[in-house]
């Protein structure tokens, strides 16, 4: 369960050295509507070097799930560390 408002403000992060950095070359995102829940899942994957030529192949080394409202927050820690800020698609329609 994602902490409340109050929570978040003084959410303190542990972090562990013993988790591997990983580099991944793909990600693909699937999103999923349950009632009111709408989930997010990313799935990074790294380009196999065994792979045959002019056919590409990856193996999944992550994923995460989260809801939407984080993957905003990610998306725009992003863009801010980046100063990279995408113009929003002329066709695109929801959000």
């Amino acid at each position: 369960m994602p902490p409340s408002a109050e929570t978040k403000q003084s959410l303190n992060m542990m972090l562990r050295p013993e988790l591997p950095t990983t580099l991944v070359d793909h990600v693909r995102v699937s999103y999923r509507q349950d009632n009111e829940n709408s989930i997010v899942i990313m799935s990074f994957a790294q380009v196999l070097p065994e792979a045959v030529e002019g056919e590409m192949m990856a193996a999944e080394v992550c994923r995460l799930a989260m809801s939407r409202e984080l993957l905003r927050k990610i998306v725009d820690i992003g863009a801010k560390g980046l100063k990279y800020y995408p113009a929003k698609p002329e066709a695109a329609s929801g959000d």
